[in-house]
């Protein structure tokens, strides 16, 4: 119905559309999913992190269950959130705040508490590997702050999960309360959904336990290293600098002699650490007694290919070098392994030397002074550990349990070196440089790769391998394309062929006489 008023203006009966507020607050078109850390007052989030993590857990009071009531299958379009993380961001921001989020968390920047949202079958299409496939159904109306954080902070640093925005700007209807996740559920049980089936445990340390798990999407094997818990006497922060620390140092590290870190997930309280898997322990192929020894010096110098990475070109000392942590994957390539107690001792563009104090490392390959000195340099406590590597592949036994004096077989080596006698001769003066008893006389990596016998070692590379050798090994590739793998047996090959002579001399040689004497 239409209505001229006196003034000869035809008008409508129908109420006017009343114009937008426009909130104080300044809008962005930024999500706070991406990686753009310019949204985040970094300094003033760790701060307050660590302080929530440091906060002891307490159990909601009945008060607070009444405060913070069970949120419905579908939120009221009052408090409803979209899928897209830029609604997230912008209601965060808001003069209205929820009440779940200052009672889960009071110590935390409201907008760093990430909403309940309502996710379509479109976002979980293009967030988090699919979760759709496979839905964990926790409640998680109370997380800790801990998980929290720990959540986020691995959110801010994946790559993988940065959506353009226009693909995340629409809303999406709710979802049933069986499939209703908060964003921290989503990630909280991301590991066995991004990679795939979990396999058999293959070893365990100091340092934590790992496991193999089959990754569906290209049905490759990986390794995932479960850390340990924390100590009793170790606090939170300590314990998170220790975990990260290993994380940084080896997810930086490229070189074909260096284990490939590609993951940390922090799932059901516990962090886990997914790396490429090499399927041969050197320990295992050293104790069977089929190396030779051009196969020896092989592995030794890729040892020192990936040492020379280490300290020439990153700054960094591994300081626990062992036989236990080399491994050759299924190409016969060494790789280095578990990088826990890894230091920088040179930062870029520095030169000097970053000292260090303590002691790392195994006792057999422990080099001696971090016994005696309070302070010293990680690259010939490395050096050392070389050496005894060396020497533990050749003898196949430990020269010494600990390099004290008091220990009876290092104090003879400190004294005679007789021990160098049982190496071949032409590595004897490399060795002997390696294990100087005084640093400042030990031999520095360049003087050692400057070495004549280093220099002439037959070398496998990823590119091709050694000319004059074969590697032995519990698995190899199925197209063994080198042809210079060599499976290893149960018994060294010459009791397999002695027993094999022997069984076949119990029967006598086919002969037609013997036929009609059988007859």
């Amino acid at each position: 119905m239409v209505a001229i008023n006196t003034k000869g203006m035809i008008t409508s009966d129908r109420s006017k559309i009343p114009t937008p507020i426009i909130s104080p607050t300044t809008a962005s078109h930024r999500h706070l999913h991406s990686n753009d850390t310019n949204i985040v007052d970094v300094p003033e989030l760790t701060k307050r992190l660590q302080i929530a993590v440091s906060a002891p857990r307490r159990k909601p009071s009945s008060a607070n269950k009444s405060l913070n009531p069970t949120p419905p299958a579908s939120y009221p379009p009052s408090i409803s959130s979209s899928s897209s993380s830029s609604s997230s961001s912008s209601s965060s921001s808001s003069t209205t705040s929820s009440p779940t989020s200052s009672i889960i968390c009071p110590s935390l920047p409201e907008q760093f508490i990430f909403k309940r949202p309502e996710y379509n079958d479109y976002y979980h299409q293009t967030h988090f590997h699919h979760h759709q496939q496979k839905q964990h159904h926790v409640n998680c109306d109370h997380p800790s702050p801990s998980s929290q954080w720990l959540d986020r902070l691995n959110f801010f640093s994946d790559h993988t999960s940065t959506v353009p925005p226009a693909m995340v700007e629409s809303s999406s209807p709710a979802m049933s309360k069986s499939s209703d996740f908060t964003f921290a559920n989503q990630f909280h049980h991301d590991l066995e959904t991004r990679y795939g089936k979990w396999g058999r445990f293959i070893g365990k340390g100091a340092g934590g336990s790992v496991r193999l798990i089959r990754r569906s999407k290209d049905n490759s094997i990986l390794a995932v290293k479960q850390f340990r818990k924390r100590l009793p006497q170790e606090t939170e922060k300590d314990y998170i600098k220790k975990l990260t620390a290993e994380f940084c140092i080896g997810s930086t590290l490229h070189h074909p002699n260096v284990i490939k870190t590609l993951d940390m997930v922090h799932e059901d309280g516990q962090f886990y650490q997914v790396m490429d898997y090499a399927p041969n322990d050197l320990f295992n192929i050293v104790m069977s007694g089929m190396m030779s020894r051009e196969e020896m010096a092989c592995c030794w110098r890729q040892l020192l290919n990936g040492l020379e990475y280490l300290h020439g070109t990153m700054g960094i000392a591994h300081r626990d070098l062992k036989l236990d942590n080399l491994v050759l994957d299924q190409y016969g390539i060494l790789k280095i392994i578990d990088f826990g107690c890894a230091t920088v001792f040179k930062y870029p563009f520095e030169s000097s030397i970053i000292m260090t104090k303590g002691i790392y490392g195994s006792d057999p390959y422990i080099a001696p002074e971090q016994y005696t000195q309070s302070r010293y340099d990680p690259r010939f406590c490395d050096l050392w550990s070389c050496g005894i590597i060396f020497i533990c592949m050749t003898i196949r036994r430990f020269p010494w349990r600990v390099p004290r004096m008091c220990d009876r077989s290092f104090k003879l080596f400190a004294q005679h070196r007789g021990l160098l006698k049982l190496l071949p001769r032409e590595a004897r003066p490399a060795i002997t440089g390696l294990l100087e008893l005084d640093p400042r006389k030990r031999w520095t990596l360049d003087q050692l790769l400057q070495d004549e016998w280093v220099q002439q070692i037959d070398t496998c590379t990823e590119q091709a391998p050694g000319d004059n050798h074969v590697h032995h090994v519990s698995t190899a590739a199925h197209q063994d394309h080198r042809n210079n793998l060599v499976i290893m047996t149960s018994e060294a090959p010459g009791v397999v062929a002695e027993k094999e002579r022997k069984r076949l001399a119990q029967f006598p040689p086919y002969s037609p006489q013997n036929k009609n004497i059988a007859a």
